[in-house]
């Protein structure tokens, strides 16, 4: 079985590019029976739903998915009360996240020799903390998550809450684990599939003021440390428009995020670079 890994196609802001017709070529070239999206594949569930659609139908391969955070993005903010904004992201993220057929959480992927389950993944404040005495709570009420970063605002309706965020991304450890327990993952190696970072380890560093200040919001050192108490062999992410392959104590990490056209190396070639960024498994 061959299976390819990619988010962060972003086809709303790339738009003059044909992404269908593009995945359709890159899964026929490469010889893909999945391909696994990551997230951010548009702006909203329902059209990024739509896209997989019409994928599915287009191409022999299986799709999988898992949310992102563009993916539970909600428009109007105006016309909606808070708790509404609440209510319609968190329908968007479980339409995606808990999908009768595409859900990768409910249809893990299982071969001769993994297991590949998948969440979307939130962020808790652990990747900005340099020393033990940082307050994340501080970092929770910065300027930067009020102001400069979407999220807060488009999914929870302004609302900063450093315990909500915290829960979730328990709530998605506690869902792995649940998952990791299956008959099906017994005796496989373990690959978590996720839209955030599970490490900082994935975030290139940058010579910009307040820079450790803007990753906040990429993801949770909690990921990875549950990754390692359960011996997870390979995690996949996206998010961060940072394409990278590391390894740490033990654990294969690759971030296959697309990202924009100006991120690109090329620009002008949409399979070259989806290409170069895919990560396929075969087993």
């Amino acid at each position: 079985m061959r299976i390819g890994f990619i988010s962060d196609l972003h086809i709303d802001f790339n738009r003059q590019f044909n992404f269908l017709e593009i995945l359709s070529e890159v899964i026929a070239d490469k010889a893909l029976d999945t391909i696994v999206f990551l997230g951010d594949t548009s702006t909203g569930a329902e059209d990024a739903l739509r896209f997989y659609d019409a994928l599915a139908v287009k191409t022999k391969a299986q799709v999988r998915i898992v949310p992102g955070n563009h993916d539970m993005y909600v428009e109007n903010l105006r016309r909606k009360s808070k708790s509404e904004i609440n209510r319609e992201s968190s329908a968007f993220h479980d339409s995606i996240l808990f999908h009768k057929e595409y859900s990768l959480m409910e249809n893990p992927i299982v071969t001769k020799h993994w297991y590949i389950t998948g969440i979307g993944g939130w962020f808790d404040y652990s990747f900005g903390r340099r020393k033990p005495g940082d307050n994340p709570r501080k970092a929770a009420n910065s300027i930067i998550s009020r102001f400069l970063w979407p999220d807060q605002k488009v999914i929870h309706g302004g609302v900063i809450d450093y315990e909500r965020d915290v829960r979730l991304v328990i709530k998605d450890i506690s869902m792995l684990q649940k998952s990791f327990e299956k008959e099906a993952a017994l005796g496989k190696k373990l690959c978590v599939v996720m839209h955030m970072l599970p490490t900082g380890d994935l975030i290139r560093t940058y010579p910009i003021p307040f820079y450790n200040k803007l990753v906040n919001q990429l993801g949770s050192e909690r990921y990875r440390q549950f990754f390692e108490k359960n011996n997870v062999a390979l995690s996949i992410s996206g998010h961060s428009h940072m394409p990278m392959k590391i390894r740490k104590n033990g654990i294969r990490y690759v971030n296959v995020s697309l990202g924009y056209t100006f991120q690109w190396t090329n620009p002008a070639d949409a399979i070259g670079e989806i290409s170069q960024i895919m990560y396929i498994l075969e087993d």
